[in-house]
């Protein structure tokens, strides 16, 4: 009980930060690694990039960044860009990763409110493509 009540602490927290102005509202920059850690904890790790949310939904990769702009659904990004957040990655991961990169992962929860608000069902979409990395 305790555990989803940080969890939830979090999840509101990071709300706070949605983003007005380069993407828009549904976007919330992570601050650090160990935020996206928490992140994946808080969701049980049922986040999806773009491309999957769309193969999820029957839908353009372009209608899920519409979505996001429009706040129906959340993007989190992490730019590995930072040499803040850079340091704070576990070495065993840093050959995962482009250091030009901002990664982008969608809460399933978002896509599955947003499928039910337009009476669609979601596609089957194959386990791999859940959560790319972990640390």
């Amino acid at each position: 009980m305790k555990k989803e009540k940080i969890a939830k602490d979090f999840e509101s927290e990071l709300d706070k930060r949605r983003e007005n102005e380069v993407i828009k509202t549904g976007t919330i920059w992570l601050k650090t690694y160990d935020e996206y850690k928490q992140l994946a904890e808080t969701f049980k790790e049922k986040l999806v990039k773009p491309i999957h949310a769309a193969k999820m939904l029957g839908v353009s990769r372009a209608m899920i960044v519409n979505l996001e702009k429009q706040g129906i659904i959340r993007g989190f990004r992490l730019s590995f860009k930072d040499d803040g957040i850079w340091k704070t990655i576990p070495l065993h991961l840093k050959p995962l990763i482009t250091r030009t990169d901002i990664y982008i992962w969608i809460p399933i929860e978002d896509i599955q409110n947003y499928a039910r608000s337009r009476g669609r069902e979601l596609k089957n979409v194959k386990g791999y493509y859940f959560n790319e990395f972990y640390g």
